[in-house]
């Protein structure tokens, strides 16, 4: 196979003033839609720009690197888009961007209007899929393995398999769905008429839908058209139709809806009356005993939860002091066992790593390892709950660069139950960590130990963990929001842990009960500890990169019974 040539512009100078293309091409689609492939096909004519990702936060942290690589200097966020627009253009004056739905949040304003007078005589094309099943399956796979595209003689990925979640499918399945609306909609309201490209006609008929979508733009009627030979191998096999049997018959085998619950939920938690519940459940195809026993089912677990929170102690004081060096048996006497909150300076004194914990240092330490972080994030409300769908491997060192060096926010994070100290390479860095064996069980470190590691703008949405943690701020700093146990039924605990609150910009109309949550704010500077109780609510913002540990091996018991979820 013959790779098909990728134009791009080399800027050797610093750029100046915008550059202005005569005429734009925005391909606006979301994962798994075939948008790799057609990107490339047009770019390989030198007639339609070269249209990448180029608003993409992680692709915009590569093309910086690679800048300071070739010139020995910082390509700044004002000269980028100056540097994307010259670099994505072809020779004919075509510029060429891919957008994913969720992309458009990376430019800085992302109305029609904006996008008009930033890319001159902007052409849309709408490059959709109609099996939105086999989407959501080659979406989940890819996440799953990490493996975005196949090449001859090119390795993507480990060859391993994993185990099919079809509830991450599913999930993916609704965001691809919601963010097809999403597109629908912006063309709607800006009186906008797309080119519809499906990935099914581009898989049957490449070359003519390349021709199509040049002809379309005025510039594809020269009679000898060169089109590459796609490099791409389709990814789709016996695996993907296995996955798809089970993902058809797992969703056949649905008790109606996972929505129902959650609806169900909702409105137990907001005080609707029962028989109002099984009314309109009733009215939407339940009989009345099954509506009944789902009801049941939901008001049982709120019992139970309930139960549970009330069988920890209340604190004597809604409030978070903050202390100097606390002595071991004052603060399991004043605060574990009364749970309730408090800042520790002092404890972190001795630690090597907040000095050590540089980005060259923690790359020295592992390098291009492979780490788990999540990704995606700001694309899905419900990311936290959703986790298994954001996973994704990355080298550590250009997680290390993308943190310290790359913009604020959300979209790539290094959560606790991403398991980075079960990493060998990892377990060095708990070298320069000082057990605290005042505190802490020194033979339960390695597995009771995790690490937060982002950029600033990173967030965990408001939930409670099921047991006790001491948090230690490394670097960087984070703003804990928090809120006493016994405030649960202000929250709208609906799923597990979490709450969907979001107690930054609450939407009172929405959650009116949040109205009389009480909220304690917290922000955790660098060497201070936080003692977090078990059944406290918390929501955390990074506000600047932040390396954060959390520790739940306590020398006392931090055991509890919760219900399953």
């Amino acid at each position: 196979m013959h790779a098909p040539v990728i134009i791009m512009i080399a800027v050797e100078s610093k750029p100046s003033a915008l550059y202005r293309p005569r005429l734009s091409l925005a391909i606006c689609t979301n994962p798994r839609s075939g948008s790799w492939l057609l990107s490339e096909a047009l770019a390989s004519t030198g007639l339609a720009g070269n249209p990448r990702e180029w608003f993409n936060a992680l692709e915009k942290h590569d093309q910086q690197a690679a800048w300071r690589a070739r010139h020995g200097s910082d390509l700044a966020d004002d000269a980028y888009l100056d540097y994307a627009l010259r670099s994505g253009t072809s020779a004919n004056g075509v510029f060429g961007v891919k957008l994913h739905y969720y992309q458009l949040r990376e430019l800085c304003n992302a109305s029609a209007k904006f996008m008009s007078a930033t890319f001159p005589n902007l052409r849309y094309v709408w490059l959709t899929r109609r099996d939105k099943e086999r989407q959501a399956i080659s979406y989940h796979r890819a996440h799953a393995t990490n493996r975005w595209w196949s090449i001859p003689n090119e390795i993507a990925a480990s060859e391993a398999e994993p185990p099919f979640d079809p509830a991450a499918a599913l999930q993916l399945e609704r965001i691809l769905i919601e963010h097809d609306r999403g597109w629908e909609r912006y063309f709607s309201e800006n009186g906008i008429e797309p080119l519809v490209v499906t990935y099914e006609s581009l898989a049957n008929d490449y070359a003519g839908t390349v021709r199509t979508v040049l002809r379309w733009l005025g510039v594809g009627r020269r009679r000898r058209l060169h089109i590459a030979v796609p490099r791409l191998r389709q990814q789709a096999d016996a695996q993907t139709d296995r996955w798809l049997e089970e993902y058809r018959g797992w969703k056949s085998r649905l008790p109606r809806s996972d929505a129902w619950k959650q609806w169900i939920a909702r409105n137990v938690t907001s005080g609707v009356p029962n028989e109002t519940i099984v009314g309109v459940m009733a009215a939407n195809g339940f009989s009345q005993a099954d509506a009944a026993t789902e009801l049941r089912a939901e008001l049982r677990r709120q019992l139970d939860k309930a139960l549970a929170f009330a069988s920890i102690p209340r604190p004597p004081r809604d409030d978070v002091p903050h202390v100097q060096a606390l002595a071991p048996q004052e603060f399991f006497d004043s605060y574990y066992a009364q749970n309730r909150p408090v800042v520790i300076d002092g404890l972190m004194a001795r630690w090597p790593a907040p000095g050590r914990w540089t980005p060259a240092y923690l790359k020295s330490v592992l390098g291009e390892e492979q780490v788990e972080i999540m990704a995606g994030r700001d694309a899905d409300p419900d990311y936290e709950i959703n986790a298994n769908a954001h996973r994704r491997m990355m080298p550590f060192a250009k997680l290390v660069d993308a943190v310290f060096d790359g913009p604020d926010g959300n979209d790539r994070y290094l959560v606790a139950n991403n398991g980075f100290f079960r990493r060998d390479r990892a377990r060095a860095l708990l070298r320069d960590v000082e057990p605290l064996p005042e505190y802490l069980d020194p033979a339960a470190l390695e597995e009771q130990c995790h690490l937060w590691f982002g950029p600033g703008g990173t967030v965990t949405p408001l939930h409670h963990d099921k047991c006790n943690l001491l948090v230690a701020q490394v670097l960087g700093s984070k703003h804990f929001k928090l809120i006493a146990p016994e405030q649960w039924p202000h929250l709208y605990n609906e799923v597990g842990v979490f709450s969907r609150v979001d107690p930054e910009h609450p939407d009172f109309e929405r959650w009116p009960e949040f109205r009389h949550a009480r909220i304690l704010d917290v922000v955790l500077q660098p060497g201070q500890t936080l003692f977090l109780p078990v059944g406290w609510f918390h929501h955390v913002r990074a506000l600047a990169p932040s390396m954060m540990l959390s520790f739940s091996n306590f020398r006392v018991p931090n055991a509890y019974r919760w219900p399953s979820d």
